[in-house]
């Protein structure tokens, strides 16, 4: 129902944040790290999902879309509620998450306050070998070019589409570093052509 919120944040408490959007304030549930990229009296815009139960509906938000994939896909784990995947996220970034799922690391898992040992066991069984591929799938070895671009501004699948289009175009004799400084450089100017700006 709702993809992203852009506005200005208006407050930030210990695990939410109040972002104006045209006048309308809303209260979303965020991860510390979302929280770390936020000021208030800034403009921003946050990725949600709408959690939405008999009794009540809530927002919450999240830095990148790679955060919200691992959010979801946690959700999907018998025992593991939204608050509780909030809680997940908070003390794992999703990328290092996804290593401890690959790996059966129950012991860093477990080590989430709120988390035992049991739905350690439970997420790890149930997402072994999926949040990997949704890691790729938010954009694979170049994904911190294409979140670096949304950060800029850049929608951030048409980033993803730039550099796609332009990894094949790159010289075959540059290095890693060169590779993805000129990679950058031709998709700041081809979103700026109004591809995504």
């Amino acid at each position: 129902m709702y993809n992203s919120l852009t506005g200005t944040i208006t407050e930030i408490r210990s695990s939410e944040c109040c972002i104006d959007v045209g006048g309308v304030e809303y209260i979303l549930s965020v991860t510390s790290g979302a929280l770390q990229s936020l000021q208030p009296g800034s403009r921003q815009r946050l990725l949600v999902y709408l959690h939405h139960k008999e009794d009540a509906m809530k927002l919450y938000g999240f830095a990148d879309e790679t955060e919200r994939t691992v959010f979801t896909k946690l959700l999907k784990v018998s025992g593991v509620g939204p608050s509780l995947a909030v809680k997940i996220l908070s003390g794992l970034p999703s990328r290092r998450l996804a290593s401890a799922i690959e790996e059966g690391d129950i012991a860093s898992l477990s080590s989430i306050p709120g988390l035992g040992k049991k739905t350690a066991q439970k997420i790890i069984l149930a997402l072994q070998g999926t949040i990997v591929s949704a890691d790729a799938a938010a954009g694979g070895p170049h994904g911190d070019i294409i979140s670096a671009l949304a950060d800029m501004g850049f929608d951030r699948n048409a980033a993803a589409e730039a550099v796609r289009s332009l990894i094949n175009k790159l010289p075959e004799d540059l290095d890693k570093e060169e590779a993805e400084g000129r990679l950058m450089r031709e998709a700041i100017v081809l979103l700026s052509r109004g591809a995504g700006a």
